[in-house]
């Protein structure tokens, strides 16, 4: 999906609140049935590449869908793929957008093969039910970056560590690099120079 700021003035990216416009140039134009019918057939065949690609020119044809409209639909013909809103934790620097553009949505969409979590640690952040999984899509959207810098030096968001007012602060939390051969840091194996491994 690709997106692009309001091209709105006298505002920071921080402050904006109009939708993002999601742009459609590389998807193929088709009546909105026919991408519903490419939809089914990839559906049937169990193939998600196809039905994201089938999904994105239905998207296309009818820019006003919601998830809760297409999950509903999906249900009542019995498609094999499923939308699934997932309470995650984010990223400042990012947000979920839903499809007419619209960002800061509480939950995560995921599009799924089953309506049953796979692995033991999405539990907590599956629905309990198809109902609550269909509240939660009216305010839910997929993660996107939201194009606001997100500074190293002072944690501030809009700005980056080269902008920073701030006092440059030492980076004391950076990963140390170690050598496993000889234990110690500074180096990798391969710049060992006890390694007699070549």
């Amino acid at each position: 999906m690709v997106t692009t700021n309001t091209s709105s003035l006298g505002h920071a990216a921080i402050d904006c609140t109009e939708p993002r416009k999601i742009k459609y140039d590389d998807v193929e134009t088709l009546p909105a049935e026919y991408a519903w019918e490419q939809l089914k057939a990839a559906s049937d065949e169990r193939d998600l590449d196809d039905f994201k690609e089938a999904l994105r020119k239905y998207m296309k044809a009818t820019p006003d869908a919601t998830y809760v409209q297409l999950e509903t639909a999906f249900r009542y013909q019995n498609f094999n793929f499923y939308y699934i809103a997932l309470e995650k934790e984010l990223q400042e620097t990012f947000s979920n957008m839903d499809l007419q553009g619209n960002l800061g949505k509480k939950y995560s969409v995921s599009l799924r093969k089953s309506n049953k979590h796979q692995r033991p640690k999405e539990k907590e952040l599956w629905p309990a039910s198809p109902e609550e999984n269909l509240s939660r899509l009216e305010d839910a959207g997929e993660p996107v970056n939201r194009g606001i810098p997100k500074c190293s030096n002072c944690d501030a968001l809009g700005h980056n560590f080269k902008a920073c007012p701030e006092d440059k602060q030492e980076q004391t939390d950076r990963a140390e690099v170690k050598c496993y051969n000889c234990d110690g840091t500074g180096h990798r194996v391969r710049d060992c120079n006890s390694c007699n491994l070549f």
